[in-house]
């Protein structure tokens, strides 16, 4: 248990978070199912060691994921219950096991004991096929955070690239290149129903039709553009991820790209992206950044005092940076945070971080932008308001 405890901390957890968990839940069963027979000294340890590492991973995913999934108006209900069944488990395991063996003898108790494991594993597999969709936690991290302020598009088959994997958060909009009412593949059904109460599911395939393989390139150009930003996990050097990136430069939509491991055949897409010139993107956070979208309570403090005046006859103030609180509602863009901080006088970059309180790369991106649309210009290291 030290020892996997160790590692998950040095290596971050599988890609397949929910169906490792299965694995090893399934894998501590039998593990007590061979010490329960064992009449080897060896042996019997192995299955201890076994036991102890798995279980500390199936632990580590399941809080994890408890943490994270579970919907603010029963969190305190899930917590109590944990706080029972895994907070006192050592004490009821030692209740249950001694009233077993008591019962039935000890080798058959613990053998039985494995066996059932076993068993709820794959009937929760079953009963759940959604737990077996789960995918990276720190992916599921950054899509919990970024549900909570921007929707989702993606790729409904789930079969390439990993562009749905794990739960659906409010806002998803799914793109299949089957019928709406073909779920495919069909062992993400439970996903499908899912995406269909908290999002959408859309497609240019009449209904009933299945999905063929020269409609998910067609597919892959609505994904890029129904997007602001297309975001590519994983991605092999060929396949259907590229369909959606060609679509998306076509179209002018920002690419970013989760960097990976430069063993990974997996990450050999990604990490090409990346060096061809791709939005890094490491969390929520700087998908939030790219799309412009400003989160006021993760601002810095700011200096109080008047908002910056949007005319010329008021030139800015250095005096009165400009506040992202001060915005109406909890959100505001980065964008008008940014233009309000030049306000109507040149600023170079440095003032311009300094006045709008934002991360540098918020701001270059903000002002980038801003460029483009005509609001601001460069003018030798200077930054000018050319319009409101």
């Amino acid at each position: 248990a030290v020892f996997a405890g160790v590692l998950l901390v040095r290596r971050p957890l599988p890609t397949r978070a929910g169906r490792t968990l299965i694995g090893v839940v399934v894998a501590f069963g039998a593990s007590m199912v061979v010490f329960g027979l064992s009449r080897s000294i060896a042996l019997s340890l192995a299955a201890l060691v076994v036991s102890g590492a798995v279980d500390m991973v199936s632990m580590n995913i399941r809080s994890t994921t408890a943490t994270l999934v579970t919907p603010d108006h029963v969190r305190g209900r899930v917590g109590s219950v944990e706080a029972v069944f895994i907070g006192a488990s050592n004490e009821l395991g030692a209740f249950e096991s001694g009233t077993a063996a008591a019962l039935i003898g000890t080798v058959p108790a613990v053998v039985a004991g494995g066996a059932l494991t076993i068993v709820i594993a794959l009937a929760w597999t079953a009963l759940f096929p959604q737990l077996a969709t789960l995918g990276a936690l720190a992916e599921l991290l950054a899509r919990v955070a970024a549900g909570r302020e921007a929707g989702d598009r993606s790729g409904g088959d789930g079969g390439d690239g990993g562009e749905v994997d794990g739960p659906v958060v409010g806002g998803t909009v799914g793109v299949a290149a089957s019928g709406v009412d073909v779920v495919y593949p069909r062992q993400h059904a439970g996903l499908w129903r899912e995406m269909v109460r908290v999002g959408a599911i859309l497609s240019e395939t009449p209904p009933g039709h299945p999905a063929q393989a020269w409609r998910f390139p067609s597919r892959n150009r609505l994904i890029a553009g129904l997007a602001e930003i297309v975001v590519v996990v994983e991605c092999h050097s060929k396949g259907g991820s590229w369909h959606t990136v060609e679509a998306a430069i076509k179209r002018g939509v920002e690419v970013g790209a989760v960097p990976g491991s430069v063993r990974s055949a997996a990450s050999v897409g990604t990490n090409r992206l990346l060096h061809e010139g791709a939005t890094p993107v490491r969390g929520a956070q700087d998908v939030l950044d790219a799309l412009g979208v400003f989160d006021v309570l993760r601002a810095r403090p700011q200096a109080s005092g008047p908002t910056s005046p949007t005319s010329p006859a008021s030139p800015a103030s250095p005096a009165s940076p400009a506040s992202p609180a001060s915005a109406s509602g909890p959100m505001r863009t980065m964008e008008d945070v940014v233009l309000a901080a030049v306000g109507w006088r040149p600023l170079c970059l440095d003032e311009v971080v300094e006045r709008s309180g934002l991360p540098l790369a918020a701001v270059v991106i903000a002002l980038d932008h801003l460029e483009e649309k005509g609001a601001l210009g460069a003018e030798e290291g200077w930054w000018v308001r050319k319009a409101h």
